[in-house]
Formats: structure tokens, C-alpha cells, sequence
């Protein structure tokens, strides 16, 4: 990124000196870097786009033309080209440039617009009238703005109206990044040839009067027979040709995570399988069943697509086409996100391994000799009975829930000689008690006496 940053530098440096500028002005800014380029007459500002707003995407670049370089109103290129006469519908966003290559011949081909309409520009900047109030218009359509909401006039004389023109400026700026760069579906479409997809969209949008006088001018075109076959950039400036995007593609993230998917739940899954056919023997357990792991892969199967992403390409993708996804998953993903994803990824590991223990450790086992159970107020303890410290075995056929609510969830309950009740309804089902635990309590003499719910249970120790 750093030396497609450099490269337009340059680039923008070249063009100055071509064109005997005034003065250069270069600022790098969080997201944007703009290198300001002021003429005889006018202003041109390149914009690269470093990183991914509310509507453009990465590594993007454009310009902006101040047809009054005092004044603090800009025009992007599609407000100019929509009032010339003649039409002219080449790019003028380029986006996702992975490549020093990329931004000279996407650079080349944004300033060969600028300069072919060079004298169409000064011309406005001579007389503004017109396009100031369609540009204008613009706004009002975009911000849904009433004449009394702002008074375009008092731009850069009044302070108050200067700055709230200049917020509703950087949001259209954003917007319009989005609107015609790979943002966008029906650009995109139109990028990659699909034009019948680009129409059916651009449409759309017409239908419910979203469209800006560019998009329907545009629109217009590609519905004539020349226009069909029509692309807004060719060769190195289309950075939508042959594009395996990581982050657009529909495929590529459903892959990697099946992938860590079925990893990660055979780890967990045979791990809590393990436990269980260990705690089972010769004995009947109720806990948490294998398949729970799934649920413990969960988190670690999610952020595990995004740590190991590039690794899992490597499974099916051809290496040209891999290493495409992986450059433009560069700009996508600065350093500084891939540790933060691989810090997390080790975080949702852990949590997803002591998620699991904590299900693991919450069982019930009864053996021929003894029982024992997890206590819900402590984790980790247990209490162990033999089946001569049983004093009642009870089936209540209903609950109460904090509401006062009566809930028909039955349940056999176990009561202690020390006063202990140990409730089932936590561990298991009833058919499964009623299966697996009933005969064993039957052949050890036990009785169950049915009530009609827990409320009809005696009193523990901590209730008397």
C-alpha cells in the first residue's frame, strides 16, 4: 500500500509540472491521501482513497475539480461530464489497486479524462451558472434538502453555511466514491460486461427516483445497440477483470469456513465424546452429548476462516487466482486487523475449551455403588452420594418459573438424607431418566412418589 501510495505521489507530481502549476499541496490524512494541484484558474485535487469508508471501497482513487480555486465547492467528474454536451461515460473512479502498474495505468487513464475535457472545464469556470445549479440540485436530492434547510448562495460568505455545506460535501463525496466504483452492483456489473445486470439495476433505481443525472444519462447509453457493448475502463484499469475478491465473492467465505468448521467440531465434538464414554462406563450418565461440541466450535470456527483464510485458498483455488484474492485481501485487511483477528482467533479457542470443560464437568453419573452430581452454586464440586443416603425418590409433573408461571416440564428428583434435593430436569429428559435410571432406582428398592409440582417438594435445608 505504502508503495502505491508513493507511485501516485509521483504521478500527481508529473502532472503538476506538465500543466506549469501554481502551486502543490500534499496532505495525508487517516483514510485519504489528496494531492492539490492549483492552476491559473482552477484547483484539481487527486484523491487515493487508503482505506474503506461508510460507501467506497480500498485503495481507490478519483479527483475533484474546484472550478473557483478560492472557493471551498468541488465537483467530481461525473457532475461535470453530465453537462456536456457531449457524452463521455469512462471511468473515473478506480478502485481495489493492488498493483504499482495498476495505479500508473489507472492514473493515466483518469488524468486522459481531465485533459481531453480540459477546455470544457475552464469554460464552467468562466460561467458556472448552469452546472452550479445542477450541481445544487444534486444536494437537494441526495439530503432531501428544503430551501430553508441551506442557501447555497452564502457558500464561503457565511461561516455557519460554509461548514454545514462542507459536512453535506464530504458525505456526497463518499457516496458518489461508492456509486461508481466496485461498490456498486450495477457499475460493477457494467465493469465486468455484464451490461443486461447493469440495466436491470440502474432500472431499479430509476423506478424509485434514486438516480443522479449521470447514472440515467449513462443508463440511457448502454440501453442503445453501441452501448451494449460498452466498458467504462479497459485493460489494467478495469481492476473488475478476472477480480477473485475475498470480500465480494460469495464463495470464498462459506469454503473457508466449512473448512474450519469441520475441523474444529471434530476436536470438539471428539473430545466431549471422549469424556462422555469415559464417564459412562458401567454407569449411567447425563450430561452434555457429543454433539455439543458444535456448538463449542462455533466462535473458533468463525474467527479460524478469517486467521487462516489464505491458508484454506490454497485448497482450491488455482495459484494465479489465489494470489489475485490475496492482494486485494491486503487492501481489505491492514496488518494491524490481521493481528487483531488472530488475537481473537486465540481468545474464541480458549473461550470455545473452557466452554467446553464447563459442559463436560456438569454431569450426573450413577454407578452400581454411588451417585454423584455437580453442584449448581459451585462449579467444579460435587457431591457424592451412596444409594442408602437416598431418603425419596419424587416425579413432579409441572414447575413454576419466576413469572409464577406453571410450566409442564416433569422431572424425577432425588432428595437426601441430608436434606439435599437433586432436580434431573437439568441434566437430562424425562424419557431418557425414565429409560436409563428408573429400572436401576427400581432394583435397588426405591419408590416414587408422584406430586403435582416442585412446589409440592419438602423444604431444603437453606429454605427452612
Amino acid at each position: 500500500m505504502k508503495e502505491i501510495e508513493n507511485i501516485f505521489i509521483e504521478k500527481c507530481e508529473e502532472f503538476a509540472k506538465q500543466h506549469d502549476a501554481l502551486f502543490t499541496n500534499y496532505y495525508n490524512e487517516k483514510k485519504t491521501a489528496v494531492f492539490s494541484v492549483t492552476l491559473s484558474l482552477i484547483k484539481i485535487e487527486f484523491c487515493y482513497q487508503k482505506k474503506a469508508t461508510t460507501y467506497a471501497p480500498p485503495s481507490t482513487l478519483y479527483s475533484r475539480i474546484y472550478l473557483n480555486k478560492n472557493s471551498s465547492v468541488y465537483y467530481l467528474l461525473p457532475d461535470i461530464l453530465s453537462c456536456l454536451e457531449k457524452k463521455d461515460f469512462r471511468c473515473t473512479y478506480f478502485s481495489l489497486l493492488d498493483s504499482i502498474s495498476g495505479i500508473e495505468a489507472c492514473f493515466n487513464s483518469l488524468v486522459t479524462v481531465i485533459e481531453d475535457h480540459f477546455e470544457d472545464i475552464h469554460g464552467f469556470a468562466m460561467d458556472d451558472g448552469a452546472i452550479s445549479n445542477a450541481l445544487f440540485d444534486s444536494y437537494r436530492k441526495l439530503f432531501k434538502l428544503k430551501d430553508k434547510d441551506i442557501d447555497f448562495s452564502l457558500i464561503d460568505a457565511d461561516p455557519f453555511t460554509t461548514r454545514y455545506f462542507n459536512s453535506l460535501q464530504k458525505i456526497r463525496n463518499d457516496f458518489f466514491a461508492g456509486r461508481f466504483s466496485t461498490s456498486s452492483p450495477p457499475y460493477t456489473a457494467l465493469l465486468s460486461g455484464n451490461v443486461e445486470k447493469a440495466i436491470s439495476v440502474y432500472e431499479k433505481w430509476d423506478s424509485k427516483n434514486t438516480l443522479y443525472p449521470y447514472e440515467k444519462q449513462l443508463l440511457d447509453y448502454i440501453k442503445t445497440d453501441e452501448g451494449k457493448s460498452f466498458r467504462p475502463a479497459m485493460g489494467e484499469s478495469n481492476t473488475v477483470a478476472g477480480l477473485k475478491h475475498p470480500n465480494h465473492d460469495f464463495i470464498d467465505f462459506p469454503i473457508c469456513f466449512l473448512v474450519t468448521a469441520v475441523i474444529f467440531s471434530l476436536i470438539f465434538c471428539s473430545l466431549m465424546g471422549i469424556f462422555q464414554i469415559i464417564f459412562s462406563s458401567n454407569a449411567v450418565f447425563f450430561g452434555a452429548p457429543w454433539y455439543m461440541g458444535f456448538l463449542c466450535a462455533g466462535l473458533p470456527a468463525l474467527f479460524g476462516t478469517i486467521h487462516y483464510r489464505k491458508k484454506i485458498r490454497k485448497l482450491y483455488m488455482k495459484k494465479e487466482e489465489m494470489e489475485k484474492a490475496n492482494a486485494v485481501d491486503a487492501i481489505y485487511n491492514s496488518k494491524g486487523t490481521n493481528k487483531l483477528v488472530s488475537v481473537l482467533f486465540v481468545l474464541s479457542l480458549v473461550f470455545g475449551v473452557v466452554f467446553s470443560g464447563l459442559l463436560i464437568a456438569d454431569h450426573a453419573v450413577f454407578t452400581n455403588d454411588s451417585f454423584r452430581y455437580m453442584d449448581s452454586q459451585k462449579l467444579f464440586t460435587y457431591h457424592e452420594y451412596s444409594y442408602e443416603d437416598i431418603k425419596n425418590v419424587y416425579y413432579i409433573e409441572s414447575r413454576h418459573n419466576g413469572f409464577d408461571e406453571r410450566i409442564d416440564f416433569p422431572s424425577y428428583v432425588i432428595e437426601t438424607s441430608d436434606g439435599r434435593l437433586f432436580d434431573l430436569y437439568g441434566y437430562t429428559s424425562e424419557e431418557k431418566t425414565k429409560k436409563h435410571l428408573v429400572p436401576l432406582l427400581s432394583k435397588k428398592g426405591f419408590t416414587f412418589t408422584t406430586l403435582d409440582s416442585d412446589r409440592d417438594l419438602p423444604k431444603t435445608e437453606s429454605e427452612r
